[in-house]
């Protein structure tokens, strides 16, 4: 089991390179935070609110991002196969060199 942050207010965090592995972070505020190069594989995101994220080469793999606003994030370069991302926005997401083998829309 992963850190219990659920709700948390990590707006404009820097969390580069953390270890966030299983954490569930469902319902957080991460607007304008830094998890670049961050390790969340298996964490929970449902329902986090994660506009203008910058998580360049971030693993979000078997992550849980249904109903996650990630509209406006740079995520250039992450991981996320295997991710659940129905009902996510996605809208002014940059895809490039993002890995979304298998993901789950």
């Amino acid at each position: 089991m992963g850190a219990n942050l659920y709700g948390a207010d990590l707006q404009r965090a820097s969390l580069i390179n953390a270890n966030l592995r299983l954490a569930d972070l469902s319902a957080s505020r991460l607007e304008g935070a830094d998890l670049s190069s961050a390790d969340l594989s298996n964490a929970s995101l449902r329902g986090a609110r994660m506009p203008m994220v910058v998580a360049r080469q971030v693993s979000l793999s078997n992550d849980d991002l249904r109903k996650t606003d990630l509209s406006r994030s740079n995520l250039k370069g992450a991981n996320l196969t295997g991710a659940g991302l129905s009902e996510t926005d996605l809208s002014t997401f940059d895809t490039s060199d993002v890995d979304l083998d298998v993901a789950k829309y």
